[in-house]
């Protein structure tokens, strides 16, 4: 986020220092400039200045993911998918923050609800993502293959698949 923006916000949170909205905006830029732990400390503010806003809980868990704090990150990203259930970039932060827990079989259920979640129409009646297949082919190939090239989860008929090792 250039600098400017970042003022702007800076400016807004002076006069509203509890705007959820500004307060993610603004954990999220510190977050690509790599200052994970103000970026952490910014975005709690945003999770305690408005619990049901689902982005601040996402970005929060996900810098603390940054930060391997997996455990409170877990606690985030769940929030994150309680208040918005539809939110496929949580679970799939989730299912990485419980792979570095090695919890496969959890990872596996977080990605799951991921490929879920990307399925769900909009109120619109559109998907989230142009194709969501494509998508979820994307997410498993690229967070799930790489990070466990030999887990074992249940397919929902019960049976156990092996996954090999992805590209």
């Amino acid at each position: 986020m250039p600098a400017l923006a970042e003022q702007y916000l800076n400016m807004g949170l002076e006069r509203d220092p509890g705007n959820a909205i500004a307060l993610t905006h603004l954990g999220v830029s510190l977050i690509r400039k790599g200052q994970h732990v103000e970026a952490e400390r910014v975005l709690r503010r945003a999770t305690v200045a408005s619990p049901q806003h689902g982005e601040g809980w996402r970005n929060h868990g996900s810098v603390l993911h940054l930060m391997a704090r997996n455990k409170e990150a877990e606690v985030s990203l769940r929030e994150a998918a309680k208040v918005n259930p539809v939110d496929e970039v949580a679970y799939n932060n989730l299912g990485a923050a419980l792979i570095a827990m090695n919890r496969p079989r959890d990872a596996a259920s977080a990605f799951q609800q991921a490929g879920r979640a990307l399925l769900t129409p909009t109120p619109t009646g559109l998907y989230r993502t142009v194709n969501p297949r494509l998508a979820i082919n994307r997410l498993f190939r690229s967070t799930l293959k790489r990070s466990l090239p030999s887990l074992i989860w249940t397919t929902p008929s019960g049976s156990t698949a092996g996954g090999g090792g992805g590209k």
